[in-house]
C-alpha cells in the first residue's frame, strides 16, 4: 500500500538532505570572511533537498561518491534510496545509510525470506512510526496557530506609521507579518532613527522575498521535526538571513553608520524572539551575534565575493544533483553491440562477424541477429551465474582490458551451448551491459593454472529501449516461453498510477497465424529506463472459443507489483476482446446514497484489452458490466466480484 511507502520517501528526504547539511556546515566555516548572502544562499539547497523528493540526474552529483542508491522517476530525474520504498513488502529488506556501520546493523535485525514475505512483521512498526510522526506535525501545526493568534492579539492596537508600517505597544521587537501582504510591526518604543535603520532592513526583507522563504523553512521544520539537523539548519539560516540582510543595509548606507545601526539593535537586545514559531512572521533573531558580526564586517575585496560566488555555484550543482541513475541489474531490452572491448582470432579460422544485435528476453532467453532485416536466432535459456570481475579477468589472461575499465559485476547470468562454448550477459556497477562469448574446460574447471577457459569476445552492449515506444516483437520473443507457443501480442497499458510496470494482451498457440491462435492471455512486467523483466503471465487454454459475445474475463486479476501483493492502487480486473463486433464495455458503480460512477472504454478494433481497476472506493457496494456492439445493443450484463481493501491471495 502506498501508506507503507509513504515513510521510506519521508526518510530519504531527510538523509538527503542530512547529507547537505553537513556539507553546507562546513562551508559556512570556510566562508567566515565572505558576505553572509553566500552562506544563506547556500540554505537554499537544504530548503529544496527537504521539500522535494526529485532532483535531475548529474555525473557531477557529490552524492555519486557515496554510491548511494537510486530510483529512476523520470528520463532525467531520480530519487535517493537509502531505504527503499518497498521495504515492508519485499522479500529482502535492506537499507543503505550515510553513517558507516549503521545501515549493516540495521540490516541483521531486519527480518528476511519467507518471515517477511507471510508475516509482514514490519508492517507494524512503520505504520507506528508514521502514526508518530503524523502527531508530531500536527502538533507542529497547533503551536503555530496558537502562536500566531497570540501575536496577533498583541496586534489588535497597533496603529498606522505609513503604507505597511505599523507601531505596537505590546511588542518588544520588530518583526514581518504577512505573505501576500507582508507588513512591518514596529515597538512603539523606537526612536526616529532607530525606526529608519530597522524599517531598511526590514523593507529589503520584503524584497527579498524572506517571508516566503521563512514560511517554506518552517514547513519543512514540521515535515522533518523529528531530524536534529534540520531544526540546527533551521536557526542557523535564520542568523545568515538576519546578518546578510544587516550587511545589505550598511553596504547601501556606507560602513560609518554601522555604530548607529549597531546601536539600534543593542536596544533591541533585551527583547525576546516572540515570533519563534509563527511561520507566517519573523523578527530580527538575536541582535547580539548580529552585533558581532557587524562589528568585525569589512567590505569584502572583490577577488574573495568572486571566489566565494563560485564556491557557492558549484556547489549548488553538485549538492542540488542526483548521480546518473545507473542499472545495476541486467534487464530484458534488444541490445546493439556497441564496442567490441576484447577479441581472440585463430589463424586457422575465419574471423567471425560481429553481430548487429542481441537480444535478452523479459524472461531471460537469448537471441542473436547477425544483420540488418535478418531473423532473430534463438541461442537458448540463460542461467543467474555468479561471476566475479576477476573470474572474467582471468579468462582473458590480462589484469584489464586495454582502453576499458571494467567495474565489479551485479549481476550475472550464463547460457551454455555446443562444443562446450559458452555466453556470459552481465551488468556492471557503472550502468554497462556487457556480453561475452567463450569457451569453457569443463574437465580441470576451477582448478587453477590448468584451467583453459577462455574469451573469444567480449561485447560493450547498449540497451535500444526507449521510454514511451513499445517493441511488440520483443514482447512477443519474451512471452513465446511463458506461452508455450506462438504469441501475437496485441495491447499494453502504461499509466502513471502503476509506474514502472506495463500489462500487455495476447494470444497465443501453434499457429503464427494469430487468427488461428485460440488460446488468450495477459502479462506483467516490470520496466526501467533500460528494459523489461517479466513478473507475471496468465494463459487461458481456449479462451476465445469460450469467450461470451466476444469477450473474455480472465479469472486472475492483473498485479502491478513484483511481490504480487494485491493492493486496490495496483490491481486490476483484466477483460480481453476477440470479436470485431464489440463496441463498448462499460462498469457501473454504486454506493448507497451517492450517484453511480461510470467507466466506459470503447473498442476499435478486433482485439482489445480492457482493465479496470480495484480503485473504486470503499463506499461501492456492487458493480454492473454491460456489453454494447458496434451499434450500440447490448449484448451481454453482468455483475462482477466486489473488491475492497488489501486482498490477500
Amino acid at each position: 500500500m502506498e501508506f507503507y511507502r509513504f515513510l521510506p520517501r519521508l526518510l530519504n528526504m531527510s538523509l538527503t538532505a542530512s547529507v547537505v547539511i553537513v556539507f553546507v556546515l562546513l562551508l559556512r566555516l570556510f566562508l567566515k570572511k565572505a558576505p553572509k548572502v553566500i552562506s544563506y544562499a547556500l540554505w537554499s539547497i537544504v530548503l529544496f533537498r527537504l521539500l522535494c523528493p526529485v532532483s535531475i540526474q548529474s555525473g557531477l552529483s557529490l552524492f555519486g561518491l557515496m554510491e548511494v542508491p537510486t530510483a529512476a522517476s523520470g528520463s532525467i530525474t531520480s530519487s535517493m534510496e537509502y531505504v527503499p520504498e518497498n521495504l515492508v513488502h519485499t522479500p529482502d529488506p535492506s537499507v543503505v545509510l550515510p553513517v558507516p556501520g549503521v545501515g549493516e546493523a540495521i540490516n541483521e535485525a531486519l527480518p528476511q525470506g519467507e518471515e517477511q514475505l507471510v508475516a509482514d512483521p514490519l508492517e507494524a512498526p512503520v505504520a507506528a512510526a508514521t502514526y508518530v510522526w503524523a502527531a508530531g506535525v500536527l502538533a507542529m501545526g497547533i503551536y503555530a496557530m496558537v502562536s500566531y493568534g497570540r501575536l496577533r492579539r498583541k496586534l489588535l492596537t497597533a496603529s498606522r506609521l505609513r503604507e505597511n508600517i505599523y507601531l505596537a505597544d505590546e511588542i518588544l521587537s520588530p518583526f514581518v507579518l504577512g505573505l501576500l501582504r507582508p507588513r512591518i510591526y514596529l515597538p512603539s518604543s523606537l526612536d526616529e532613527r532607530e525606526q529608519w535603520y530597522i524599517v531598511l532592513h526590514e523593507q529589503h526583507h520584503i524584497r527579498r522575498l524572506d517571508h516566503v522563504v521563512k514560511a517554506l523553512a518552517f514547513l519543512a521544520l514540521c515535515i522533518h521535526w523529528f531530524n536534529p539537523l534540520v531544526w540546527l539548519a533551521f536557526f542557523l539560516s535564520g542568523e545568515d538571513m538576519e546578518m546578510s540582510c544587516d550587511e545589505a543595509v550598511v553596504r547601501k548606507l556606507g560602513a560609518e553608520v554601522r555604530a548607529d545601526y549597531a546601536a539600534s539593535l543593542l536596544s533591541l537586545a533585551t527583547g525576546r524572539r516572540i515570533v519563534a514559531g509563527v511561520p507566517l512572521a519573523f523578527g530580527e533573531g538575536d541582535p547580539k551575534v548580529r552585533i558581532r558580526n557587524l562589528a568585525h564586517w569589512k567590505k569584502p575585496v572583490l577577488w574573495v565575493v568572486l571566489a566565494a560566488v563560485l564556491a557557492c555555484a558549484v556547489f549548488a550543482v553538485v549538492l542540488l544533483t542526483n548521480p546518473l541513475h545507473r542499472q545495476t541489474v541486467l534487464m530484458g531490452a534488444d541490445y546493439d553491440v556497441e564496442e567490441v572491448l576484447y577479441r581472440v582470432d585463430f589463424s586457422n579460422e575465419e574471423p567471425d562477424a560481429v553481430p548487429l544485435q542481441y537480444c535478452v528476453t523479459a524472461d531471460d532467453q537469448l537471441y542473436v541477429k547477425m544483420e540488418e532485416g535478418g531473423d532473430w536466432a534463438f541461442l537458448g535459456k540463460l542461467e543467474p551465474y555468479p561471476l566475479t570481475r576477476e573470474e572474467l579477468l582471468s579468462y582473458t589472461a590480462k589484469e584489464q582490458i586495454e582502453g576499458y575499465r571494467l567495474k565489479e559485476i551485479t549481476d550475472a547470468y550464463i547460457l551454455r551451448v555446443e562444443d562446450q562454448n559458452f555466453y556470459l550477459v552481465m551488468q556492471t556497477e557503472s550502468g554497462d551491459t556487457l556480453l561475452a562469448y567463450g569457451w569453457e574446460d569443463v574437465n580441470e574447471r576451477g582448478e587453477g593454472p590448468s584451467d583453459d577457459t577462455a574469451l573469444r569476445r567480449l561485447y560493450l552492449l547498449k540497451s535500444s529501449f526507449r521510454e514511451g515506444y513499445i517493441n511488440i516483437n520483443f514482447f512477443q520473443r519474451s512471452l513465446k516461453s511463458a506461452a508455450g507457443g506462438n504469441v501475437y501480442a496485441f495491447a499494453s497499458f502504461e499509466s502513471n498510477k502503476i509506474p514502472g510496470y506495463l500489462i500487455t494482451g495476447f494470444k497465443s498457440g501453434e499457429s503464427k497465424d494469430h487468427n488461428e491462435m485460440t488460446d488468450m492471455g495477459f502479462a506483467v512486467f516490470q520496466t526501467t529506463g533500460e528494459g523489461y523483466r517479466l513478473i507475471d503471465c496468465k494463459v487461458y487454454e481456449d479462451a476465445v472459443l469460450s469467450a461470451e459475445n466476444g469477450v473474455f474475463f480472465c479469472l486472475d486479476p492483473a498485479v502491478a507489483e513484483e511481490s504480487g501483493e494485491m493492493r486496490n492502487d495496483n490491481t486490476f480486473d483484466v477483460l480481453l476482446v476477440c470479436s470485431e463486433q464489440v463496441g463498448e464495455i462499460k462498469r457501473v458503480y454504486h454506493a448507497e446514497g451517492e450517484e453511480d460512477q461510470t467507466i466506459s472504454t470503447s473498442c476499435l478494433s478486433i482485439h482489445a484489452m480492457v482493465l479496470f481497476s480495484w480503485a473504486y472506493g470503499e463506499d461501492c457496494t456492487s458493480v454492473s458490466q454491460y456489453v454494447y456492439d458496434k451499434e450500440g445493443n447490448l449484448t451481454s450484463e453482468d455483475t462482477p466480484p466486489l473488491h475492497t481493501g488489501k486482498t490477500d491471495e
